[in-house]
């Protein structure tokens, strides 16, 4: 082994890409502590933060990235008024 093979270490991976955004690894595990730290939260994503794997937090972030595309894809202005109601 070199000296340059010893020295690499990993800094982070990437788990998924939706469209063009990589979600990483440590995205997702910030994730998990958010869950695990505001039931409230998790309510909202609909998780039941003490027992969701990786792979569960992993997936309601890909459903969100994918939401979020198909918003922006539509491209169409919401007023406040709208929002308020």
């Amino acid at each position: 082994m070199t000296a340059n093979a010893a020295e690499r270490v990993l800094l982070d991976r990437v788990v998924a890409v939706v469209g063009d955004e990589p979600i990483l690894q440590s995205e997702v595990q910030d994730f998990q502590k958010q869950l695990k730290g505001s039931q409230a939260l998790a309510s909202i994503y609909r998780i039941d933060a003490q027992s969701a794997g990786f792979d569960d937090n992993l997936k309601k972030m890909i459903e969100e990235k994918v939401v979020h595309a198909a918003v922006k894809d539509l491209d169409m202005p919401v007023s406040e008024s709208e929002v308020d109601t």
